[in-house]
């Protein structure tokens, strides 16, 4: 979106809420918020600076080919996956609505599901940026935040 476009979409904000937010809403990449009675745009930088020229489901289904084609051509191996985002779309309690559409932007299933088809042992991934970690059917997942030497595997 232009800079004329966003100021267009504040000059014609409409109170929503989170649950009545649709694709369209996500693919923006921006979210309006009331604040003092005044609307305020939260945007994240991949809008501004990354085209794929595909939408992100697009780019996300593209992704998700490439691993399994990499998971099939190393079958039988001891598997470690490395990606940016999480392996699934994780789950906390928001604080608000705003916490709730961050968190759309913080992994897709597809690629757990792929984890589990191909009995992945472990991985690790950022973009959260918080370090956790937890076992899922068997796969050890690693959120890596800071010094990589920190995770003990």
């Amino acid at each position: 979106m232009s800079n004329e476009e966003i100021r267009h979409l504040l000059q014609n904000a409409k109170t929503k809420s989170f649950l009545d937010l649709n694709e369209n809403d996500f693919a923006r990449k921006i979210l309006l918020v009331k604040n003092r009675q005044q609307w305020e745009s939260l945007h994240w930088y991949d809008r501004l600076y990354i085209d794929w020229g595909k939408s992100d489901q697009e780019m996300t289904h593209y992704f998700l080919e490439r691993l399994e084609a990499q998971l099939k051509q190393t079958k039988g191996l001891q598997q470690v996956v490395v990606l940016h985002h999480a392996p699934l779309l994780l789950r906390r309690r928001a604080q608000s609505a705003l916490d709730a559409y961050l968190s759309a932007f913080s992994g897709s299933r597809g690629f757990w599901d792929l984890v589990q088809t191909y009995r992945v042992e472990t991985v690790i991934h950022g973009h959260l940026h918080q370090r956790y970690t937890f076992v899922g059917q068997g796969t050890r997942v690693y959120s890596c935040y800071g010094e990589l030497s920190t995770i003990k595997i």
